[in-house]
């Protein structure tokens, strides 16, 4: 005869005290990383050093064009839709389950978040979707909410034949794939997430990536100004004159976090 369950009384599998495990690992190794770039220097402000390091890392492990790490992936996300020409009287479909900075950038940009319904998994529903598709729709927003892959291909096709972007809040999909084509990959530019819980951890960060060079020096205009926009942007670039000032938004990664971000050897090689 089995013993009631320890919610009813009976003794818990798990007797060790809570909590049982924590996360980013933080190992010997994390802290020599954090001290030597400490040494090395906490403040970087064009890409190079830890920075170049990461986007170099990201860039290989995305098989993407472009990387572009950032303060966090709220960060990320509202430097991708800026980047993306997203403005006031657009819409946006997002999912109506999703964690809520997959929509808040979009009010700060003058764009009206429209909700679609989910499948089971989650994710946007792409039988949903046409009926959400106005005049007025800009992008179709995809998240693979809990790592679980979205109706990707399906999102891609509506996406095409009504001539709107695909954008990706890949946030908790670090390093999922659809056959060998990893997410993130799909859409014209997808944003990540490295809070301190995620698949791949800076502690605060976050990163886009896109193959698209203009969408690239958008993002650098809109959170990365004056230095490394002067050092990336060419003259020829319609945008180049603003390098300076950009939008005027700071969205730089801390080199401490990218230093961490770039232990973790499951996704980056452990460089």
């Amino acid at each position: 005869m089995t013993s009631p369950l320890a919610l009813l009384g009976g003794p818990p599998v798990i007797a060790e005290a809570a909590p049982h495990f924590s996360w980013p690992p933080l190992t010997e190794a994390t802290s020599i990383a954090i001290l030597d770039q400490l040494d090395e220097g906490i403040s970087i402000y064009d890409r190079s050093g830890v920075i170049a390091r990461l986007e170099d890392a990201l860039q290989h492990y995305f098989g993407a064009r472009y990387a572009i790490v950032t303060s966090s992936g709220t960060a990320a996300l509202y430097s991708m839709y800026a980047a993306c020409g997203i403005g006031p009287g657009d819409e946006v479909i997002v999912p109506a389950y999703t964690f809520f900075a997959t929509a808040t950038p979009l009010l700060h940009l003058g764009a009206t978040p429209v909700l679609g319904d989910c499948d089971t998994s989650g994710n946007l529903d792409p039988a949903d979707v046409p009926r959400r598709l106005t005049e007025r729709t800009k992008a179709i927003v995809v998240t693979h909410m809990w790592g679980i892959p979205a109706q990707i291909r399906r999102l891609k096709a509506v996406a095409d034949a009504h001539g709107v972007l695909l954008l990706e809040d890949a946030s908790h999909a670090h390093g999922a794939s659809i056959g060998e084509q990893k997410l993130g990959t799909f859409g014209r530019a997808a944003a990540f997430s490295m809070n301190g819980p995620k698949p791949l951890s800076a502690g605060e960060g976050g990163f886009i990536i896109t193959d698209d060079e203009e969408v690239y020096h958008r993002v650098l205009l809109h959170g990365q100004y004056n230095k490394r926009c002067r050092n990336e942007i060419p003259a020829h670039f319609s945008l180049s004159r603003y390098a300076v000032t950009g939008m005027g938004l700071k969205h730089r990664i801390h080199p401490l976090a990218a230093a961490l971000a770039l232990r973790f050897p499951r996704f980056l090689g452990g460089l």
